[in-house]
Parts: structure tokens; sequence; C-alpha cells
């Protein structure tokens, strides 16, 4: 590949590594303004024109070459799902999980799809503790259990003595 296609293409990476070149100018420059004088009032715009630069060009250079990454990654995604598309085998959904067999598919492994979520089943409803009631006060309602045929009732909670 040519240097001009390349630089046109990779124009963040380029970018990044002038970036490093000059906050390293920048931090041997101020390093040697620095040591050229022992008077602290002389060295302090060294410091901060050589130091404090160098600091803020390596931290956009990091930031676009994390940038080019990301965007690497998201093409890497858009033809990993265009690859799909073109299979037909896979439904995608509007959220954007793919269901591939009775599994959702996802970053990580494959999870076997239990019920969709339309079909959730309900929680037992839990009976509200009492005003003011604690841990040792408070007596929870319990339901029997559907196995076994018993009329008895759940207690219900004693009031909290005010």
């Amino acid at each position: 590949m040519e240097f001009g296609k390349w630089l046109r293409l990779q124009w963040d990476r380029a970018f990044a590594w002038l970036l490093v070149a000059a906050g390293a100018g920048a931090l041997i420059a101020g390093w040697v303004g620095v040591s050229g004088t022992p008077y602290s009032a002389e060295q302090l715009p060294y410091i901060i024109s050589g130091g404090v630069g160098a600091v803020f060009l390596l931290g956009v250079a990091g930031m676009l070459w994390l940038s080019a990454d990301l965007r690497d990654e998201w093409r890497k995604l858009d033809r990993i799902e265009e690859a799909i598309r073109e299979r037909g085998s896979a439904d995608l959904t509007p959220t954007g999980q793919i269901y591939m067999g009775g599994s959702t598919v996802y970053g990580g492994p494959v999870v076997p799809q239990q019920t969709a979520p339309h079909q959730m089943v309900p929680q037992q409803p839990v009976a509200p503790e009492p005003v003011g009631a604690t841990a040792a006060t408070a007596k929870r309602t319990k339901a029997p259990s559907p196995r076994t045929r018993s009329t008895r009732r759940p207690k219900e909670a004693e009031e909290p003595v005010r």
C-alpha cells in the first residue's frame, strides 16, 4: 500500500505518532532547560511549558490511537453483521440480539433461550411488613404449598406496640 493512501485511511494513527514525537520533544526540551539553570525561578517556565505541554500532547495522542482502535472494532462488527445477514439463518431483533437455533448469541457464550421476555413467570407476592416492625417482631406470612391440600390459613402479622 502506498504511503499517501495509508496516510489518508489511517490519519488518526499518523497524527497520534506525530503528537507522540512532539510530546517527547517537548519533554526533552523542558529537561534541557531545567538542567541548564540552578535557580528554581528560572526552572518553572521550562517545567510548565515542557512537562505539562508534553503530558497534554501525549494524552491527545493516546485518545486518537484509542479512537482508531474503536473504529477498527466497529468495522469488524459491521462485517460480521453483514455476513450473518447474507447467510440468512439468523433473525436479528430490534434490540440487537441474534437468535440462532433457539439460542441467544451475544458477545459471550451461547445461552439457551428459556422463555421469551413476554412469557415471564410472575413471582409470588410478598406480604408487606407492619409499620415499625423489626426483624425480631415481624412475622412473615407464607402461602400453603400447592402440593398439600391443607385448609390452614397463614397467621396475620401482629400489630406493633405503639
